[in-house]
């Protein structure tokens, strides 16, 4: 039985997409240098490290406190976040 391919334009699992955010932004894809950890990432949103490791699992739902850390602090568009974010209305 052939597999079927996956969309292109679908909206991926929210908490794949949400650690695939994280994991840009400790790799350094939206600005240069990078983070160690999550809890450098969460040191420059100034954020608590377990909130970080919780809303890359899932079991925390991101908060618009969260949302506007990253815009101002990486300057990624609110609309780019919230696209990693499924539950979030646009």
């Amino acid at each position: 039985m052939p597999r079927k391919k996956k969309d292109p334009n679908a909206a991926p699992a929210p908490k794949q997409s949400l650690a695939t955010l994280f994991d840009k932004l400790i790799a350094g894809e939206f600005f240069a240098g990078g983070f160690k950890n999550d809890a450098a990432l969460a040191r420059a949103l100034k954020v608590a490290a377990p909130d970080i490791s919780k809303a890359r699992r899932g079991s925390r739902v991101i908060g618009n406190a969260l949302i506007l850390a990253l815009h101002e602090t990486f300057d990624i568009p609110v609309k780019v976040i919230r696209s990693h974010i499924k539950d979030m209305p646009a």
